[in-house]
């Protein structure tokens, strides 16, 4: 049971690992077109064989189907983080633009 549980937190650690490297391919892809270094293919392999060693771990730990479906829900559960925490930076970027801005929009012309 101990060893069940130690897989799938590891799987868990994997699954984090593959959702920040590949939102760090697209912010490379998005952010850094031809700047980067090939970035991108790094990132996405990263962010694959991560996946892969998460999805292995939950298989090794719970068999095939059962296995499967909690690599769904932990990486669902991971993307839907980084959505929330991506949607939250953006408000609160947005809120600063305004808050800096608003001394210009209350002068007098």
């Amino acid at each position: 049971m101990m060893l069940v549980i130690m897989l799938i937190l590891v799987a868990l650690v994997f699954c984090a690992i593959s959702v920040f490297a590949f939102l760090r391919a697209n912010y490379c892809a998005c952010h850094h077109q031809g700047e980067c270094d090939n970035p991108v293919s790094q990132y996405w392999l990263a962010s694959m064989l991560a996946s892969l060693v998460s999805l292995g771990l939950c298989c090794i730990a719970l068999h095939t189907t059962q296995g499967t479906m909690v690599w769904f829900i932990l990486t669902g559960s991971c993307f839907s983080g980084a959505l929330i925490a991506a949607k939250r930076q953006g408000k609160k970027q947005c809120e600063h633009a305004k808050a800096a801005s608003a001394p210009l929009t209350n002068e007098t012309s």
